[in-house]
């Protein structure tokens, strides 16, 4: 139905979802259930009765009941033993995030203009900063960082990302993205922005937010890193595309920034 709603309108989709649902999948589970039933309507005319004491169930050893009983709360436990296991070997989160020199650009301070950071509720350190270069091309870089994903504390969901809620910013577009990334299109009053992210996870650099849930879902139950960073690069005006790459090649491999402001080896 979601997907139906994305390719079409949620009007249309509604009223799908009405008439399948409501309709045929009910009729034909309806049915579904009524002939797996029919056969057990009721006995035939010429079947003999049924004997009581043959259905009763058989007791197993009361010496088993322990052993059984046992079994059963180990099984229970396991899954939320494990994940205790996994949550408690995540990494604490540094205490701040140094920002990286960066061959040929060199750190400035924020000039006026229209204020912008990327936004990411429930993240441990969130750290940005604007770069310029001899061209006089710039960019900010911000670096995200969750020690561990929770309810309220993922890397990607509703309004996390290049344009928050009340930031007075609005996603307009995507564009082109760079390798292992994304790129987003942003305006405010007339001001407009390109925002390229990086997502870390796992063992995974990825632009794609469906990758990033299927990447957490899997440290959750095989275990690994579980810290999540977003290294977002951005850049205003008319043209910023060119400052954004030029920035990015300089800046060196992604995952290597992510790994070492989680505090994480690199590789």
């Amino acid at each position: 139905t979601i997907y139906i709603a994305h390719l079409t309108s949620n009007d249309f989709a509604a009223g799908f979802d009405h008439v399948f649902y409501g309709w045929i999948f009910f009729a034909l589970v309806i049915a579904l259930l009524m002939a797996a039933g029919w056969p057990f309507f009721d006995r035939k005319p010429g079947d003999k009765w049924f004997d009581p004491a043959a259905l009763q169930p058989v007791r197993p050893a009361s010496s088993r009941i322990p052993y059984v009983a046992a079994a059963a709360a180990a099984l229970a436990a396991a899954p939320l033993l494990w994940s205790s296991a996994i949550a408690s070997a995540a990494a604490a989160a540094p205490a701040d995030i140094l920002l990286p020199q960066v061959p040929g650009w060199q750190r400035v301070a924020d000039e006026s203009g229209r204020p912008w950071q990327p936004h990411y509720a429930g993240a441990d350190v969130i750290r940005i900063g604007r770069y310029r270069n001899h061209a006089g091309q710039k960019v900010d870089l911000a670096i995200a960082l969750f020690a561990r994903q929770e309810e309220g504390r993922e890397l990607v969901g509703f309004g996390q990302g290049a344009a928050g809620p009340n930031s007075g910013w609005a996603w307009t577009a995507t564009g082109p993205a760079p390798a292992y990334g994304r790129l987003d299109r942003i305006q405010s009053f007339g001001t407009f922005r390109e925002v390229a992210t990086f997502y870390r996870v796992g063992q995974i650099l990825t632009g794609s937010p469906l990758e990033v849930k299927l990447e957490t879902v899997k440290t959750r139950l095989l275990g690994g890193p579980q810290r999540a960073v977003a290294v977002t690069v951005s850049a205003d005006g008319a043209a910023p595309r060119p400052a954004i790459d030029a920035f990015i090649r300089a800046l060196g491999p992604i995952d290597r920034l992510a790994d070492e402001a989680a505090g994480l080896p690199s590789r």
